[in-house]
């Protein structure tokens, strides 16, 4: 048998190096996968990232002037009529608490979302309407025993700026999927070779957390397996300014007054919504502090400096990961006036 399975290797290592790649734009007729700029009421500026799989459609939203994140669950059917409820998660993760509920219709041919919002009790409604900043492109490679998909945004704007960040996303998402294929093309143990049920996988999904005018943020999420008991997580994310038609990227420092102990400040906000959150390395040590690549997940907001970490990173695997968003309140001491985050807060 081990021959045997030895030789079957040999000949499929082959067609595994020939790795099948495919591109492919994430909608049929009617796929709303995408990020969204729209109205709700006609004034109220919203913000909205959908996710479809077959009829099911996930995803979030938040309003502008505050950014709190409500989720979203539903489907849509094969006319593009939609309906998703949404709500609200608590901070210790516990409870979800309906808040309230989108129907209405995407039209492929526009790439537009629209109808009415109704609360939760039913005491108000609203009309919205909703047109798409990003596309979603979603990809496939495959190998021996080995699969990875990829899904990026393609934004609509036509700018220079908006086409460079569309191309770095493609080049990390797309990258890093073939790589993974290649890097994996001979199984590494006869336990994957045998068995018709495992194989080795990963995704590297890029998914728009903000846009506008002169800030765009996105974040990677990248899972793999290669055996073991299960898969990893990790988060990487990518913040452009647009300065005179340019994507200029931004980091940590570029957001802080340098000198002013900003990387303590943020640490300490930090530990404090990681404990709101019941995550047991801030809950169990007072004085958990983190460093600026721990620090290095974060995406930019109307409402705060939002946080990722991956699995194993602030808990146990069994908690999952971890997103804490800062008030840009608790450190209005150390922005810098004219850095990315001016808009968001008054600097003195």
């Amino acid at each position: 048998m081990r021959i045997g399975t030895a030789r079957n290797v040999t000949a499929l290592t082959l067609l595994a190096t020939m790795a099948l790649t495919i591109d492919v734009w994430a909608s049929d007729a009617t796929d709303a996968s995408g990020y969204y700029l729209g109205k709700l009421g006609g004034t109220e500026k919203v913000q909205m990232l959908l996710n479809q799989e077959g009829s099911t459609v996930e995803g979030w939203y938040f309003y502008e002037r505050n950014g709190g994140h409500l989720q979203l669950s539903g489907t849509i059917d094969t006319a593009g009529q939609i309906v998703l409820s949404e709500y609200l998660i608590s901070k210790d993760r516990e409870r979800m608490t309906p808040t309230g509920e989108f129907r209405g219709v995407f039209t492929a041919m526009t790439q537009t979302f629209g109808g009415t919002w109704r609360s939760s009790d039913g005491s108000k409604t609203l009309k919205f309407e909703f047109g798409l900043a990003a596309n979603t492109l979603k990809g496939k490679s495959r190998g021996f025993r080995t699969i990875a998909t990829s899904a990026r945004p393609i934004f609509a704007d036509g700018s220079t700026a908006l086409k460079a960040i569309s191309e770095q996303c493609r080049n990390v998402a797309v990258g890093n999927r073939v790589k993974f294929v290649k890097e994996n093309a001979n199984p590494k143990d006869e336990y994957l070779v045998e068995s018709n049920d495992h194989k080795y996988e990963a995704t590297d999904d890029i998914e728009v957390q903000y846009v506008s005018a002169d800030l765009v943020s996105v974040l990677r999420t990248h899972w793999e397996f290669t055996g073991g008991a299960h898969g990893n997580s990790t988060f990487t994310a990518y913040n452009w300014r647009i300065v005179n038609g340019a994507a200029i990227p931004v980091n940590l420092d570029d957001l802080f007054v340098k000198g002013s102990g900003w990387e303590a400040s943020l640490s300490t906000a930090v530990r404090r919504e990681l404990r709101k959150c019941g995550a047991q390395r801030a809950v169990s040590d007072p004085n958990l502090s983190f460093n600026r690549d721990e620090l290095s997940a974060f995406c930019l907001g109307p409402k705060g400096l939002a946080i990722h970490f991956a699995p194993y990173a602030v808990d146990c695997y069994a908690a999952g990961a971890f997103e804490v968003t800062v008030p840009y309140t608790e450190l209005k001491g150390v922005i810098r006036s004219k850095g990315a985050l001016g808009k968001f807060v008054a600097v003195k």
